[in-house]
């Protein structure tokens, strides 16, 4: 039987000489036994031809046959990488990385991030340390690409809880779940108070915008009765 390539390659020469022979006057309706004459005789020629398209084409296939699947194993997937940002996104951009520290003390984790500020100088990496409050710390980095380099370098340390860059959290490889669980009511709570005291300057700023129209309309009244 022809192979599908010999084929479609046997019926352009076909074609071919039937255009040539018109082309001549010479007329000449070619048989089945000239069809694989031909047939047979391109393909002897493509396997003495080490480059021919035919053969190229064959290898190409094999090569896609023979090609491992991709395999995803979810066991060894860690979802904190979906987090971290593409450095080239972050190029010459001045980013700001707050680390959530596990020291008994200001002072403590003050001291500890100046010894992983150290650490990541010698490797290239300059870094602003500030200390926020008792369990944070500020890191600035005026190459935004490096950010992926020291989250990675923190979050590696005992000592880090977790680190944050743009409202993103990234947890500390030893850091336990009860730890992650804290964290996230501190932060939710954080942000319940922070919403009840927006509603409640609002609500007073309401108030007084209503007792200073109130005066007003008193003392417009009082000046029209005089």
């Amino acid at each position: 039987m022809m192979k599908p390539a010999v084929a479609l390659m046997v019926g352009a020469v076909v074609v071919a000489l039937t255009a040539v022979q018109v082309a001549e006057g010479q007329m000449k309706v070619l048989s089945d036994k000239d069809v694989d004459r031909i047939a047979a005789q391109w393909a002897d020629e493509d396997d003495e031809d080490d480059d021919s398209p035919l053969k190229r084409m064959r290898e190409q296939q094999q090569q896609q046959q023979q090609a491992p699947p991709m395999h995803f194993d979810p066991n060894n997937f860690d979802p904190s990488q979906l987090q971290q940002p593409a450095a080239a996104s972050l190029k010459g951009q001045t980013k700001m990385i707050f680390a959530r520290m596990r020291g008994s003390s200001k002072a403590e984790n003050e001291k500890i991030s100046g010894l992983f500020q150290g650490a990541l100088q010698n490797n290239h990496i300059p870094t602003k340390v500030f200390p926020v409050d008792d369990t944070s710390i500020l890191w600035v980095v005026d190459d935004g690409s490096l950010a992926p380099e020291i989250i990675s370098y923190l979050t590696s340390q005992r000592e880090v809880v977790s680190v944050e860059l743009d409202q993103q959290t990234t947890w500390g490889k030893h850091t336990t779940e009860k730890e992650k669980r804290e964290a996230e009511e501190k932060k939710n709570k954080s942000k319940a108070a922070s919403s009840t005291g927006d509603k409640k300057k609002s609500k007073k700023n309401k108030k007084s915008k209503k007792k200073k129209k109130k005066n007003k309309k008193t003392k417009s009244k009082a000046k029209d009765e005089l």
